[in-house]
Formats: C-alpha cells, structure tokens, sequence
C-alpha cells in the first residue's frame, strides 16, 4: 500500500515537473511570439477586409498624425509580435495611408502587427525634413507603446514604396531629425527594411525640386528647370539614403522595375552596391518588364506583380525570423483588378 501511495505521488510530481518547464519554456519565448496561418488568402479578400484600429501619434498645432494597425485575429494578451509598418508613396506631396490597408492587412495574417502611417505632405511650412521626422516618430511611438500595441521592439520592418521608399530607408539609413518635444531616448531606427522602387539620392535634376522648398511643385516646368544652389545639393545628400550609408544598418531588400521612368533603377543598384561594401545585408531584386509603383493596388502593375512582390518581401522577412512559414498570399480567381 505504502509502495503504491509513493508511486502515485512519484507520477504525480513528474507531471507537475513537466508543467513547470512547459510554463518556463512559455514564459522564456513570449518576447518572440509568432502567430502563422496557412490559411491562403487572396487579394480581393485583403480588398474587402482591411479595417483598422487608429491612433494619434502625433499632435501639432495645425493637425494630428495617425497610425493605422492590424493585429492578428489569433493574439493572446502580452503577446509580443513582428511589426510590419507601411509607408505610402505620392511624390511627397499626395497619397494616403489607406492606400496599403490591404497589404497591411496580409501581415497581420502571418502573424504580424501591421500598421500603415500618415505623414505630413510638402506644402507649406512643411518640408522633406517633417516627412522624415514624422516616419521617424511613427517608428519611435510603436516602439515607446510596443507592450500595449503586442509589438517586439526589436522587431520592427519598414516598408515603403517610391516617396515612401525614400522614407522607409531614411527609417533606417539616417540619424533622426527630432524636435524639442521628442523623446530621443526612444528609437525611431528601423529593424529591417524593404524598399519597393525607392527614391533614394534626392540630389539628381528630377528630384532636387523636393529640398528646393514646396513653391517648386506649383509649376512643374518651373521645377524641371531649377538650378540648384551648392547648398542646396548639400541638403539633398543629407535627405538621400545613398549617401548615408555606414556599416550597421538594418537588413534591405530593395525591389526596382527595370521599366521605371520615374525613379531610375540605377538608384538601387548604386544604393545596394554601396550598402554592401559597407558590410551591410542588402538584397536587390530587378523586375523585367515593370513600371513605377508595382506594388500598389489597380495602378501601373497586374495583380499577379502586386501579389508577387509582396511575397517576395515576405520571404525575406521569413529569412530575417521576422515571420515563419511560406507565404499565403495568392492571386485572386476571378482577378481583383484587369491586369495592365
């Protein structure tokens, strides 16, 4: 009887044992939560699901900033998550942040927290240096709130397509620009960045009119035809990524279609060239036969570009830890838009 009685409490002690390194193991690895699915998922359902939460991350005296952010649908309480932030393109005077709600949306079925951003547009008082300053304190808000928000600060991807290209790699590649009223002692830096058709040396002819100050834009054939002052080609090298790089920065995956006629793809291959030789992790991908702004939804590029060009910038998050898993993304049957 005596026999038994110890061998059930032997049993019972091996479980309770088991369960506390199953709760430790738990505990140890919550920083690093990953939720997946395997679900597929295709555009036309990203079309007619991409509502998002809002919050104000930024507040001036003419105007509030928001972030938009999905969680994923499976997401315990402290869960800490991937953040997967997008930036929209538009020269740097249109565009808005709902433009990738659905893009967004994709992340947060693969297990990210996945936010979209507004930023100040150049008109004005304001100039390329707030449109930098607010992507970087988009970054820096995720990252003071990343408990509340299920994020890991340590695991924050910046995404940007063309003007937004330029300002997802100023996430990465510059100092901050911060004001009086930021909290430098919280990092706007990004973890990784992916780079869809970038703007990324702002000192060249076509693309000096964006430091030269919000009056350019009014004419166009103006603009086109402004001849730089030697300060102000100084101040585009300041605002180019191209020029900024150092060894240390975060992993890249630069994207360009080799029929761009607004942004040149030399850019990028100068801009991957030289993050390389400053020992950094920088991955360029040249699309044949593509325009300007391929990632964008019903624009210059079929869904299947679209579609394809997001999971490539899943892939690589994968390859990063970021995500786990092989991407879910599928183009839509009957297609989301007509192809172009």
């Amino acid at each position: 009887m005596i026999v038994l009685v110890l061998n059930k409490m032997k049993v019972t002690l091996i479980k309770v044992g088991i369960c506390i390194i199953l709760i430790q193991l738990f505990a140890c690895n919550l920083s690093k939560t990953v939720v997946k699915s395997s679900i597929p998922v295709t555009f036309s359902q990203l079309l007619t699901n991409n509502k998002m939460e809002e919050r104000i991350y930024k507040v001036y005296p003419d105007t509030s900033l928001k972030i938009y952010f999905k969680r994923p649908l499976t997401i315990a309480k402290k869960d800490l998550l991937p953040a997967i932030v997008w930036i929209h393109g538009g020269g740097w005077v249109s565009g808005k942040a709902n433009s990738f709600f659905s893009h967004a949306s994709y992340f947060a079925t693969r297990g990210a927290v996945s936010f979209s951003i507004e930023y100040h547009l150049i008109k004005g008082n304001y100039s390329i240096d707030n449109c930098i300053a607010d992507c970087q304190n988009a970054i820096r808000y995720i990252r003071a709130n990343a408990a509340e928000l299920n994020v890991d600060p340590a695991r924050i991807a910046v995404i940007g397509d063309s003007a937004g290209g330029h300002l997802a790699a100023c996430t990465g590649i510059l100092n901050s620009i911060d004001s009086k009223d930021d909290n430098a002692a919280i990092s706007g830096r990004a973890n990784a960045l992916v780079l869809f058709n970038p703007g990324l040396d702002l000192s060249v002819s076509e693309w000096i009119k964006v430091v030269t100050g919000s009056e350019a834009f009014k004419n166009k054939s103006k603009a086109e035809n402004i001849k730089p002052t030697p300060q102000q080609i100084e101040k585009a090298k300041q605002v180019s990524p191209v020029f900024n790089v150092h060894p240390n920065q975060p992993p890249t995956l630069v994207m360009h279609g080799l029929d761009d006629k607004v942004i040149l793809p030399e850019q990028s291959i100068r801009f991957t060239d030289k993050m390389k030789k400053a020992g950094n992790s920088c991955k360029l991908i040249l699309l044949p036969a593509t325009r300007h702004a391929f990632v964008v939804a019903n624009y210059t590029a079929s869904e299947k570009v679209v579609v394809n060009a997001i999971v490539e910038a899943d892939k690589f998050l994968t390859e990063l830890k970021f995500l786990r898993g092989k991407p879910t993304l599928i183009v839509s049957s009957p297609l989301a838009w007509s192809s172009r």
